[in-house]
């Protein structure tokens, strides 16, 4: 095993012109020797789980055994590349006793991972890969990762009393949505019981779809009409013929792009003390604005997938050197209550 390795190139500027102030900055990443986690002793049944049992129709591996309580830490020969730019302009200026402050940015990102390793449990982190076969994890879009963010924020600062400013402030990001993995939904062991209720092995999509005749390619038929038609009016919904004749790549879905405004109002107040130290503020926060005056507005809406971004579009099995198509997920994109719902705070302060 080698030592996981990165190197990167960040570079950034800020250019000040007649009360504006612009900011760049550049990032790129590559990682060499990603670590990933993988099961690798005897398991309940006695088979080895480094040891392929069969095939899929898409050519994956099959594998028996289980998940046990043996890991390995090896290295990965996939080399996950980013970047990211980040720009940002802003103008402070002032009209009689009120100040101003408004600012406008965008930051574009695209982060590819093998393993994320975020778990403390070797386990977790084995069943977090996404793949076609379970002890190689795909290279791609980081889950939960987003491509693009739009910032907005202004800002209005007058003193009604002496050395006691009032502030309000608003801010507003338009962010695109989450990646996520489109799979196959494994309950049925379908790739092997070592990828059971994982749902992470990604979907195949047929090079053809044949609804009349329930026909494909040579590696998948459809169980029946509806299915076949539900399939392929997803298929098209999504985008996902490009990938006819193969399986989809990591990170390909993408939930719906989001907006939100948030305000603050803040006051300060004399400290009642003989000695000034600081101040004393109030500050009152509405988080999602638009939700707060409309319940129709500011919603997020994200797509019912896992906790590790899968969503697993069809049930099948396999039949001579074939799948079968043989149940749509239905999939509809879903409102987030916790992000979609405004939040009131108000907090005292104190300030040095």
């Amino acid at each position: 095993m080698s030592f996981p390795t990165s190197k990167g190139f960040r570079s950034g500027g800020q250019y000040e012109w007649e009360g504006y102030t612009f900011i760049a900055d550049y990032l790129i990443t590559e990682s060499i020797n990603p670590n990933i986690v993988i099961p690798t002793d005897l398991t309940s049944t006695g088979s080895l789980v480094a040891n392929p049992i069969g095939t899929a129709p898409d050519g994956s591996p099959i594998y028996g055994g289980e998940t046990s309580e043996y890991f390995l830490l090896k290295n990965s020969d996939k080399e996950p590349r980013g970047f990211q730019i980040a720009l940002n302009l802003k103008k402070d200026w002032s009209w009689g006793e009120n100040d101003f402050s408004a600012s406008i940015g965008t930051a574009n990102t695209k982060m590819d991972v093998v393993s994320a390793l975020t778990s403390s449990r070797h386990v977790s982190n084995f069943r977090g890969n996404v793949n076609t076969d379970p002890l190689d994890p795909a290279l791609g879009q980081a889950p939960y990762s987003r491509d693009k963010r739009e910032t907005l924020s202004f800002s209005w600062t007058r003193n009604f009393f002496p050395d006691l400013p009032t502030q309000v402030s608003f801010f507003a990001q338009q962010n695109s949505g989450r990646h996520y993995n489109y799979t196959f939904s494994t309950s049925n062991n379908i790739f092997g019981t070592l990828e059971a209720k994982r749902d992470a092995h990604l979907l195949y999509i047929p090079a053809t779809i044949n609804c009349s005749s329930l026909a494909a390619d040579s590696v998948v038929t459809f169980a029946d009409a509806s299915t076949c038609n539900s399939f392929k009016s997803f298929v098209d919904a999504n985008n996902l013929s490009q990938y006819a004749g193969s399986n989809v790549p990591r990170g390909a879905g993408e939930d719906p792009s989001s907006s939100r405004i948030d305000m603050r109002i803040k006051q300060y107040l004399p400290v009642p003390s003989p000695t000034y130290y600081g101040k004393l503020a109030i500050v009152f926060d509405v988080y999602n604005l638009a939700n707060f005056l409309n319940e129709d507005r500011g919603l997020v809406k994200t797509f019912s997938h896992n906790n590790n971004g899968n969503l697993d579009v069809i049930t099948a099995t396999i039949s001579g050197n074939k799948f079968s198509y043989d149940s749509f997920n239905s999939k509809s994109s879903t409102i987030s209550s916790d992000e979609s719902t405004y939040k009131l705070a108000l907090a005292i302060r104190y300030e040095f």
